[in-house]
């Protein structure tokens, strides 16, 4: 499989390392960022071509599947290009900043016939995976009840870089970018809600999105 890797930024480490780990079975033709100099200074296998043009890899022929792993707010805009041009699209989560952007990028690919995944790994974990086949299978008899939380802790250094947490940027703040993970596998486990009554507030950090929500199904 060919695959190119768009976005080089913090999240990016773990991505790198895993493909890797898997140059039996994907060859990395191409990583973008934005940031040519922060770019070229990265420690990258050397058959890894390096770009700071998106062309590039739209234009490829030979690449099947990109990689998204910009901040949310440019999803919306990368997804199109690469759909178009009949490339395979995982992208890292949130999907997008709004449901309206998420249902368009769906749209989009949808009509260029290529598939469009979001990742969130923790489904994946053998924990998980283990939890999910005993609810299945009976094991823990009828499910009445569940809850979930997830106490992570930013400091304010955190939450100081551009865009983080920010509406326009992230599209949100704990819910959308740490939470996110132990919401989906909470909501892959016990199905999804009729209504959900909730609340979200900015308590401790300066930062435009919320840092603390509450809620109930």
């Amino acid at each position: 499989m060919q695959l190119a890797i768009i976005g080089s930024g913090l999240g990016s480490a773990p991505h790198f390392r895993s493909l890797e780990d898997l140059a039996d079975q994907v060859a990395v033709r191409w990583v973008h960022g934005r940031d040519a100099q922060r770019l070229a200074a990265k420690a990258l296998p050397a058959s890894w071509r390096k770009t700071s043009r998106l062309q590039d890899i739209v234009e490829d022929p030979e690449i099947q599947v990109a990689l998204v792993l910009t901040p949310p707010d440019r999803h919306l805009d990368i997804v199109r290009q690469l759909a178009r041009a009949d490339k395979h699209v995982p992208v890292d989560k949130p999907l997008d900043i709004s449901l309206t952007r998420a249902a368009e990028m769906v749209d989009v690919c949808e009509s260029s016939g290529v598939f469009l995944g979001v990742m969130l790994q923790h489904r994946l974990r053998s924990a998980a995976r283990a939890l999910a086949a005993s609810i299945a299978g009976g094991e823990l008899g009828r499910l009445l009840s569940a809850n979930v939380s997830v106490r992570w802790w930013r400091p304010q250094s955190y939450c100081d870089e551009p865009g983080r947490g920010s509406l326009a940027r992230d599209g949100g703040g704990v819910l959308m970018t740490q939470a996110i993970h132990t919401l989906d596998l909470f909501l892959s486990l016990t199905g999804q809600p009729k209504r959900v009554t909730g609340i979200v507030r900015t308590s401790l950090h300066r930062m435009k999105g919320e840092d603390t929500a509450a809620a109930l199904r």
